[in-house]
C-alpha cells in the first residue's frame, strides 16, 4: 500500500510541475488565432527569457510572464492585439522571428497604465506585417505575484472584398492581382454552390459577350479553391468550382460571358470546415468577340459564279441568345453568323474549307 501512495504522489508532483511550467517560454507558446477566440490563463513564469522587457524600456521589473504565438499567412497585414488583466501591472510585448523560435527580437510594447495591482488594459496596433511566426509576451511588471490575464485578443482587418456586396472589380487585362483571405471572418455563407470555406474575398465583373479566362494562383502551402457564379449577391446561380490544385498551385476557368449579365469570382480555401487563410494573385483575360458573333451583325455573302473562299474566325464567339439552336452537328455554342440572298436560279451551294477548326458545323436557316 505504501508503495501505490508513492507512486500516486509522484504523478501528481508531476503533473503539478507541468502546469507551472506551461507556455513559460518561446517553444511552449500558446497559439492564438488572429481573429479567432480570445484566451486566458495565470500569468505564473518567474523567468524573463529574450528578449528580455528591457528591449521595451528601461527601469522595467520583471516579476511573471506567459507566452502566445500567432502567424500571419496571408499578409502582408497590420494586426492589433489586446490583452486586459484583473490585476497587477500589465506589459505586452510582440516579438518577431525568423522561423520557430529563432531570430527572436521586439518589435513593438505597450505600457500605457503604471499602476501597480490594479484591472488593465493594454493595446498593440501594428503596421504591415510579414508573412511568419510572431510571440506576444504577456509580462506582470508590477507585484510579485501571479498576474491573472482574463482576455488575450489578436485581430486583423478583413480585406476590403471580403463581402459579396464589396467584391473587387475584376476588368479584362487584369494580370497577377495580388489579393489575400487573411483576416476575413467567415460568419457569413458565400451561398456559391461550391463546398468550400466561408473565409474568402469576391471579384465581380459584367460580361460583354467575350470570352474570359480568369485564373488564380495560391501563394506558399495555402489551397485554395475559385467559384465563379451569376446573378446578385441575393442569388448566385453556381458557373463553376475549380479545385484541381494544392497547395500553391493554379486554378482556370474559361467560358463565353453574357453581354450584361454580373458575374463573381469567390476565392477561399478548398475545406469547406476550414478557416485556414493564404494569400494569391488573380489574372483576367478576355477575347473580343467576331463583328459576326451575333444573328443581327451576320456578315453578307454574295453569291458567284465561282466560289472564292474568305477566312474568319470563331475565337471568342459567344453562344448565340434568340435563334433556336442547331439540331445538327452536335452544337456546343461559341458561334458566328453569314447573310446571303438566293438567286434567281434558287441553287445556292455553300462550302467551308479546312482551318484551324477541325471538327465545324454548318446550320441555315
Amino acid at each position: 500500500m505504501k508503495q501505490i501512495y508513492n507512486y500516486l504522489m509522484l504523478i501528481t508532483l508531476l503533473s503539478f510541475t507541468h502546469e507551472i511550467n506551461a507556455q513559460n517560454n518561446c517553444a511552449v507558446a500558446l497559439p492564438i488565432t488572429v481573429n479567432g477566440p480570445c484566451l486566458s490563463g495565470s500569468v505564473s513564469n518567474g523567468t524573463d527569457d529574450a528578449p528580455l522587457i528591457n528591449t521595451c524600456s528601461t527601469g522595467l521589473t520583471f516579476h511573471r510572464d506567459r507566452w502566445y504565438t500567432f502567424t500571419v499567412s496571408g499578409g502582408p497585414a497590420s494586426v492589433t492585439i489586446v490583452g486586459t488583466t484583473t490585476n497587477q501591472n500589465l506589459l505586452l510585448q510582440l516579438i518577431g522571428s525568423t522561423g520557430s523560435c529563432a531570430g527572436l527580437s521586439t518589435i513593438s510594447c505597450a505600457n500605457a497604465n503604471n499602476a501597480t495591482n490594479s484591472a488593465q488594459t493594454e493595446t498593440i496596433t501594428t503596421g504591415p506585417l510579414a508573412n511568419g511566426i510572431y510571440y506576444i509576451k504577456v509580462v506582470n511588471i508590477g507585484n510579485n505575484n501571479n498576474m491573472n490575464l482574463s482576455s488575450l485578443c489578436v485581430t486583423a482587418s478583413p480585406p476590403s472584398n471580403n463581402s459579396c456586396i464589396t467584391a473587387t472589380t475584376l476588368p479584362c487585362g487584369t494580370t497577377n492581382m495580388n489579393g489575400t483571405t487573411f483576416g476575413t471572418n467567415g460568419s457569413t455563407n458565400h451561398n456559391t454552390g461550391c463546398s468550400m470555406s466561408n473565409n474568402g474575398v469576391w471579384y465581380t465583373f459584367t460580361g460583354d459577350g467575350s470570352t474570359t479566362t480568369i485564373t488564380s494562383t495560391a501563394n506558399g502551402s495555402f489551397d485554395h479553391e475559385m467559384a465563379i457564379a451569376s446573378g446578385s449577391c441575393l442569388g448566385l446561380t453556381n458557373i463553376t468550382c475549380q479545385d484541381s490544385g494544392f497547395g500553391g498551385g493554379t486554378e482556370s476557368y474559361t467560358f463565353n460571358t453574357t453581354l450584361g449579365t454580373t458575374y463573381f469570382v469567390y476565392i477561399a480555401n478548398w475545406d469547406a470546415a476550414s478557416n485556414a487563410t493564404g494569400s494569391f494573385t488573380i489574372s483576367r483575360t478576355c477575347v473580343t468577340p467576331p463583328a459576326n458573333d451575333n444573328c443581327s451583325r451576320a456578315i453578307t455573302l454574295t453569291p458567284a459564279t465561282n466560289c472564292t473562299y474568305a477566312t474568319y474566325t470563331t475565337l471568342g464567339a459567344s453562344d448565340s441568345v434568340g435563334p433556336p439552336a442547331p439540331g445538327c452537328a452536335s452544337y456546343a455554342g461559341g458561334d458566328v453568323w453569314f447573310r446571303v440572298t438566293v438567286p434567281a436560279s434558287g441553287i445556292l451551294s455553300i462550302d467551308t474549307q479546312t482551318g484551324g477548326i477541325t471538327d465545324s458545323g454548318m446550320a441555315v436557316y
